[in-house]
């Protein structure tokens, strides 16, 4: 999928940003993004993606997997939680699909106009109007 220039290292850079709190609770940053996930009321469980990197230097994919069977039984704060969050925050990184206040004329064959149902919809999960 598409991604902008310079977004992956801006993404690492935020992840460089979240290692302390991965360092304090002893977790690895796959263990750390299960974690934050699991420290969401709403969140039960987790079932993350195991990809086979085809580079050198490649951890296998076994190795992954047992990594994430040591997931240690712990949450994160509703604070450690709202700081992660603030790290994460991609708002404005770039030109969003699907619907939006600021469509104009379709760059995309998957970008459309707001409609009012969307943003009533939006509405009941909190969502704001402005994106």
């Amino acid at each position: 999928s598409y991604r902008p220039e310079g977004w992956v290292q801006h993404g690492m850079e935020k992840a460089t940003r979240m290692r302390p709190l991965a360092e304090k609770y002893g977790l690895s940053m796959l263990q750390f993004a299960s974690i934050w996930n699991l420290s969401h009321p709403a969140v039960e469980s987790v079932v993350p993606t195991f990809v086979q990197e085809a580079h050198d230097g490649a951890r296998p994919i076994e190795d992954k997997i047992r990594e994430y069977a040591k997931l240690p039984n712990v949450r994160f704060t509703p604070e450690e939680v709202a700081q992660v969050a603030a790290i994460g925050d991609n708002t404005g990184c770039m030109t969003l699909k699907g619907a939006s206040k600021r469509h104009a004329v379709s760059e995309r064959p998957d970008e459309w106009p707001m409609r009012p149902e969307l943003l009533e919809l939006a509405g009941r999960y909190g969502l704001t109007s402005e994106w």
